[in-house]
């Protein structure tokens, strides 16, 4: 949606200060299921001719602090006015790194670090294109003055920049493009949280396994394995960033993504943390809602049947040290130890026995099995993928916890497979936990009480 001048009348009302916030294989044939991406409802979330080209999605970060992301099509300044009072008061929200707010850029996010799960939020996410380029990367905007800079001294003298300055001045200055959104307040003594897993680029799965979606999610996991591979940026913008948003439109919820193996591999596996809010660790966190405490474990690793000549760009092992280290402060904190259950995501399960071990690359599947040591006493539930399989184990088969792993496309697809793509659902009522799955041909997998 683009308006000028949206928020003269609203500046007023917004208040409050910045933030600290090989060769590669090809894709294989895609079901014909993918064509529908291009149809409705994808283009409310995703569309490369607009300006706010992938509409934000409200990642959670925290207990109390969420991330908004968005994307342009060009680079600009972007900001949140967010509400939790129903709109009538408006607090604007940056992304700040070092004391800079976020400008020359096309990735925006806003960190919300007061946020509260029991209030509805309602936000509208603002990009101003940079409409006026400087020399030596100085940027201003039309009509705006910088104290102590005469702009003109800054100016490139050649007739190219000056006629491709001017079109982005007559194009530009004085456009805002604005996107409104909202989450739904949690109830935190009765809550849903769904989990996606093993989507492996399938995009048309998405509209499809929300029908057996509860009321009142409060949360959507995206438990690895979302992309096939990390192709392109474009390629992540559409197979990651944008099925987020749009699970957040239609739940009207918070998300969260830790990696599985296939965001590992490909040329753009260092940028995927381009397409998430994030806070310090990107793919591993932990957060409160109500009376359960929840842990995002990043079990991303290169196997060896799916990627055998790049081992040496990883840095597999020392990575999953730090994390093993972060998890056992989290596993020492008071947060930790309060919580009436604990409840952790991954892409892959604990799995040390044989059969349920179906990739290569078995010394990286122990260092995952190490992580899982940590929480071994005291984890109420994990919820995987991987394995493609949806099923429930009990305790005693992967570790001294119940396994929930949800079901997914394999990488050859064709018109029947993707009925093996499941959506796990955990509810929570209280102190006591719930568990069950859905096909994608909409009977239920299992039904499990925890505890």
């Amino acid at each position: 949606m683009k308006r000028r001048d949206f928020l003269k009348a609203s500046a007023a009302a917004a208040i409050g200060t910045p933030l600290i916030a090989r060769a590669w294989q090809k894709p294989s044939i895609s079901s014909p299921m993918q064509d529908t991406w291009f149809n409705e409802p994808w283009r409310d979330v995703y569309n490369p001719k607009e300006f706010i080209c992938v509409k934000p999605a409200v990642h959670i970060l925290g207990t109390r602090s969420v991330g908004i992301w968005w994307k342009t099509n060009d680079i600009a300044t972007g900001w949140v006015d967010a509400s939790q009072d129903g709109g009538k008061t408006y607090r604007r929200y940056w992304l700040e790194v070092d004391g800079v707010r976020s400008t020359n850029t096309c990735t925006h996010v806003a960190v919300i670090d007061d946020y509260d799960s029991s209030k509805p939020l309602k936000f509208r996410a603002v990009s101003r294109p940079i409409a006026e380029f400087g020399r030596f990367g100085q940027v201003c905007y039309k009509g705006e003055e910088i104290p102590g800079v005469n702009l003109k001294a800054y100016k490139v003298g050649i007739n190219a920049y000056n006629k491709f300055n001017r079109e982005r001045i007559n194009k530009y200055t004085g456009e805002e493009h604005i996107y409104e959104g909202e989450v739904a307040a949690i109830d935190s003594n009765e809550y849903n949280v769904v989990m996606f897993n093993n989507i492996h680029h399938s995009l048309a799965l998405y509209p499809e396994l929300l029908k057996y979606a509860p009321k009142s999610v409060a949360l959507a996991v995206f438990a690895g394995d979302i992309v096939d591979f990390s192709r392109s940026d474009a390629d992540l913008d559409k197979h990651l960033s944008a099925p987020m948003a749009y699970v957040c439109k239609e739940l009207k919820c918070l998300s969260c993504f830790t990696r599985g193996p296939r965001e590992f591999m490909g040329p753009y596996a260092q940028f995927v943390r381009k397409h998430i809010a994030y806070s310090d660790n990107p793919f591993y966190r932990a957060f409160s809602i109500g009376a359960t405490r929840f842990a995002l474990l990043d079990s991303a690793i290169p196997t060896l049947s799916e990627d055998p000549m790049q081992l040496d760009k990883y840095a597999t092992e020392s990575y999953l040290k730090r994390e093993r280290r972060w998890l056992e402060r989290e596993v020492a904190s008071r947060e930790w130890k309060e919580s009436a259950n604990r409840v952790a995501f991954a892409h892959i399960p604990p799995c040390k026995e044989k059969e349920f071990m179906p990739f290569g690359n078995s010394g990286y599947q122990n260092i995952i099995t190490n992580l899982y040591e940590v929480v071994e006493k005291d984890l109420s539930l994990l919820m995987a993928g991987h394995l493609g399989n949806g099923r429930y184990y009990k305790r005693g088969v992967f570790a001294q916890f119940p396994v929930v792993v949800g079901g997914g496309p394999k990488k050859t697809r064709g018109p029947k497979v993707s009925n093996i793509a499941t959506l796990s659902v955990l509810s929570v009522k209280g102190d006591s936990l719930e568990v069950y799955q859905i096909g994608f041909d909409g009977k239920e997998n299992f039904r499990e009480r925890i505890g």
